[in-house]
């Protein structure tokens, strides 16, 4: 399995999320996996490439932040 770090490009508002970080053996996996959990963003969101992106996590590299997500309100 491969990990992937899915990160949507519009709805950073309240009751959406903005980013995921899935075990999945695809891409199509991974989307589909997260679109069932979408908030007021929608599904569509998640599986379409124009709104996010997706993109596999490899173990290999330097130290570094993989996700933060900070929302102030």
């Amino acid at each position: 399995m491969k990990l992937w770090l899915l990160s949507q490009n519009y709805y950073n508002d309240y009751d959406t999320y903005s980013n995921f970080i899935v075990r999945a053996e695809t891409e199509r996996d991974a989307r589909l996996i997260v679109s069932k959990q979408a908030g007021d963003e929608g599904a569509s969101v998640w599986l379409e490439s124009e709104k996010s992106t997706c993109e596999e996590l490899l173990s290999e590299g330097v130290y570094e932040i993989i996700l933060g997500s900070f929302h102030a309100g």
